[in-house]
């Protein structure tokens, strides 16, 4: 195994992770708003924003995922070392769960 398989491995965690987080907090935020909704319907712009929120998180689990792609090698450039590749993943780790946990409530609160 060499650096890029981390670094790609990395990508993908934070784009999926985060993605995952976002999808339920959306989901979970629109059920609420729907709720909301049902009773009065002029707070649709409010509510609109409300559910949009969650979405944020995997906005940003894709940016650093592109951002991986990018800074290592995998889109043009010199391959990763696997202390590089490493490093990647660690920090895709971070956005990937971060994001994740995030994204579930925004979407409960």
């Amino acid at each position: 195994m060499n650096g890029i398989f981390f670094a790609l491995l990395g990508a993908s965690i934070a784009t999926a992770l985060a993605g995952v987080g976002s999808a339920r907090g959306v989901g979970s935020a629109a059920q609420a708003a729907m709720g909301v909704l049902s009773e009065d319907s002029s707070k649709f712009g409010k509510m609109l924003v409300l559910t949009l929120l969650p979405g944020t998180q995997g906005l940003y689990g894709f940016i650093v995922g592109f951002l991986i792609l990018v800074s290592g090698g995998v889109l043009g450039g010199t391959a990763p070392t696997i202390g590089q590749g490493l490093a990647y993943f660690a920090a895709s780790l971070a956005i990937g769960i971060g994001g994740m946990i995030s994204g579930f409530a925004q979407g409960k609160a």
